[in-house]
């Protein structure tokens, strides 16, 4: 019955578009609406008007709408469409937090690791604004948009184009049709609340929903004589379905829109309306499942596309209609909006070099570069075509305000609760610079500082000076790894660093620190040691970064590689039993007397995705001194889930410093699955060799432990609750880690 139904009202739309076009109707319009990602699902009527072989004479869309509509409307097919649709990281792309990859590996050590960062201009401290910048976003769109770059009016794409943004100041559509095409779609979809507005000429812009999601008559006004209409739009929700404030912000964002859309169903000649009512506008991890409905919906409706073209004998042109572009030859390069940084910084960072050809993608990764200085809020840029058939880079900046006040809070089972408070300031004192103080407050005290210059003509080198102090507890452990005292110690370094930026995920540089120990016991076992060392350290290292995410990483690698001279230098120390010191300097002078050596440390990680949900972790650290019985206070420390100090070196199955060794090397094992967004379950295993030496014989010593971790990616930080355990110790730890440690 329910077949029998569809054809007859098949038919009877057959019939109305037979007498519509015996009046000498002959252009065709489609209209698609906002949604969010509900307008993924246009993609699926496009595929159907494709397959039909149906020409569109004129394209009109809102917010997603203006995306799908515009990208059909410049030359790509909607199997194009489809496979880029598919393709897309909505959450980079919507997201104010970029991808880890594209920071610049100088930042890299600062990012993500603060709960809240807050401006601080005029001495005041001001509130993060919450909207969506969206760099990744923008950048999406000058790659997709390029092959049209040189057409400013958008009745000139292979079908003429028109979306609509909202003036913020009378609450009142605008009709964009012209200029550039990146910018129009931008502004179309830039909820209020949620993205940023977009400065268009005079105007402010916002989404073109919030008074116009279903822009008709505006296609009509275009000159098509027949509508097809695609309305993917929320309908309001009922008082019981506005659950939280959000609800209620979009509800009141859209309401005018909610009005208009009744007047323009009525100016369609064929409304369609997809049933999806199972999705949001936020479901853009549900995106391959509405794209899967929209094809469905198409389907039912290729049969009256198919009739429509032949009926008017209206057939596409069968010629690609996407225009080629390959290369482009940069003759000027401008930038409006800097006053914090320079011009020269700018450019530099970029690599970009007039009389030079680039492609949209290396123009793009030069964007990157620059962005991932952290200086800008955001970078965007046109091209300008010259008559010569070069062009003019012009960008468009918003830096940062110059101070930023960070806070987080770190719990964990070892070090207890602390506050981590940090103010970074750029240009403090001199151009193109970087200034930062970070301080831990809690049991355990932290601090560092560091002064960061950039040099050289594209900014590529770079001269640190920094100093770190840490006051940490330091349990010691037997052989059969029993607690037996506890000592405090005060550890600070000074260091100065030279260093060659490669390129924004690797690093070489030069170094020289000095370092100073002390410790004293706090809880004294049968022996106990009192004392201090200072040394000189000069070495060399390499980093390289390429990990998506601090936290909880699922694809990169991480490689940083330190090999130094440790000078010959002077310890002091006593050791007492039952109070009374039976050794000291004075009387064992020599010993304390200490020679020089060579420090070598290699840390690498690798995370393999095998599925979105699915990450295979591979961990492997190594560290050796030349000569061990030379080597004070300087060990490394092995154990624990998280590196709370400069030498500890986080092993599964061990407690935080439960060994001390001269040297050590360790494949750790692991498998992380995201069970629900953003909580992760994580089996883990490692082996290791510890204390080996090749002087007379190869002597070692081995461990290897196991265990499982659930983890959070909280507002706040990271959330870990390890339980793990070793065949060598036969004992079940628990380990428990809360936000973002120092």
């Amino acid at each position: 019955m329910a077949i029998m139904v569809r054809y007859i009202v098949i038919g009877l739309i057959f019939l109305s578009v037979r007498n519509v076009f015996a009046q000498q109707k002959t252009t065709i319009g489609l209209t698609l609406s906002g949604g969010g990602a509900r307008g993924l699902a246009h993609i699926g009527l496009l595929k159907a008007i494709d397959s039909s072989g149906l020409k569109i004479d004129y394209i009109t869309g809102t917010s997603m709408g203006s995306i799908i509509g515009s990208l059909y409307a410049i030359g790509y097919s909607a199997d194009s469409i489809e496979k880029i649709a598919r393709t897309l990281d909505w959450d980079i792309l919507l997201s104010n937090t970029p991808d880890m990859r594209i920071i610049s590996i100088e930042e890299k050590f600062e990012f993500q690791r603060y709960a809240v960062e807050l401006p601080f201009t005029q001495g005041k401290i001001g509130l993060p604004s919450g909207v969506i910048e969206g760099e990744e976003l923008w950048l999406k769109f000058f790659e997709l948009y390029a092959p049209v770059y040189s057409i400013k009016d958008f009745s000139q794409f292979s079908i003429p184009f028109a979306c609509i943004g909202t003036d913020v100041v009378n609450g009142k559509p605008v009709l964009l049709h012209s200029g550039e095409i990146t910018k129009a779609i931008r502004s179309s979809m830039a909820i209020p609340s949620v993205f940023s507005a977009v400065p268009w000429d005079t105007l402010l812009l916002v989404d073109g929903g919030v008074v116009k999601n279903f822009p008709v008559e505006d296609v009509r006004a275009m000159g098509a004589d027949y509508v097809i209409g695609v309305d993917i739009s929320t309908p309001n929700l009922k008082q019981e379905e506005m659950k939280s404030a959000l609800d209620i912000m979009m509800q009141i964002a859209f309401y005018t829109d909610a009005v208009d859309i009744e007047k323009e169903k009525k100016l369609c000649d064929l409304y369609i309306k997809p049933n999806l009512e199972h999705f949001t506008t936020a479901d853009f991890d549900k995106g391959q499942d509405i794209i899967d409905l929209g094809i469905k919906e198409g389907l039912k409706w290729y049969p009256y596309f198919k009739h429509l073209a032949d009926s008017l004998q209206h057939y596409q042109d069968t010629a690609t209609r996407l225009p080629t572009l390959t290369r482009l030859k940069v003759e000027a390069i401008s930038v409006q909006g800097i006053s914090k940084t320079t011009e020269s910084f700018f450019i530099g960072r970029t690599g970009l070099t007039t009389g030079t050809e680039y492609t949209i993608q290396d123009i793009n990764e030069a964007v990157r570069k620059v962005f991932g200085t952290r200086s800008y809020k955001s970078v965007t840029y046109s091209i300008e075509p010259k008559e010569n058939g070069s062009v003019q880079l012009k960008f468009n900046v918003q830096e940062h305000p110059l101070t930023y006040i960070k806070l987080g809070v770190h719990y964990d089972t070892y070090t207890s609760i602390g506050i981590i408070a940090n103010i970074t300031s750029r240009n403090f004192g001199i151009k193109n610079s970087r200034c930062l103080a970070s301080i831990k407050i809690g049991e355990y005290s932290k601090l560092r500082v560091q002064y960061y210059k950039y040099l050289g003509q594209y900014r590529t080198w770079g001269f640190e000076l920094n100093g770190l102090g840490e006051y940490t507890k330091q349990t010691v452990y037997s052989n059969d790894f029993r607690a037996t005292s506890e000592y405090l110690q005060l550890y600070f370094h000074a260091e100065a660093k030279f260093q060659r930026i490669l390129n924004r995920s690797s690093t070489l540089g030069i170094a020289y620190r000095r370092e100073m120990y002390s410790i004293n016991p706090k809880i004294e076992g049968l022996i106990a040691l009192k004392g201090k060392s200072a040394f000189n350290y000069w070495y060399a290292y390499y980093e390289y970064n390429t990990l998506n995410n601090k936290i909880f990483p699922t694809k990169g690698s991480a490689i940083q590689v330190e090999a130094g001279y440790v000078m010959p230098h002077l310890s002091s120390v006593i050791i007492s039993q039952d109070g009374i010191a039976i050794i000291d300097t004075d009387t064992l002078k020599e010993q304390y007397i200490y020679g020089d050596y060579i420090k070598v440390s290699i840390q690498a990680d690798k995370y393999i995705t095998l599925h979105p949900k699915h990450t295979v972790l591979v961990n492997c650290y190594s560290g050796y001194f030349s000569n061990p019985d030379q080597v004070f206070l300087n060990q490394y420390i092995l154990g624990g889930t998280i590196q709370n100090n400069r030498s500890q070196i986080p092993i599964v199955g061990l407690l935080p410093t439960q060994i001390r060794a001269n040297s050590f090397s360790v494949l750790h094992l692991g498998y992380q699955y995201e069970l629900f967004k953003n909580i992760f379950i994580t089996p883990r295993f490692n082996s290791m060799l510890y204390d080996y030496r090749f002087d007379k014989q190869f002597q070692y010593k081995w461990f290897h432990g196991m265990g499982a971790t659930i983890g959070y990616a909280s507002g706040i930080g990271p959330m870990h609750l390890t339980m793990m355990y070793s065949p060598q110790i036969k004992k079940v730890y628990a380990f428990v880690s809360i936000g973002f440690h120092f």
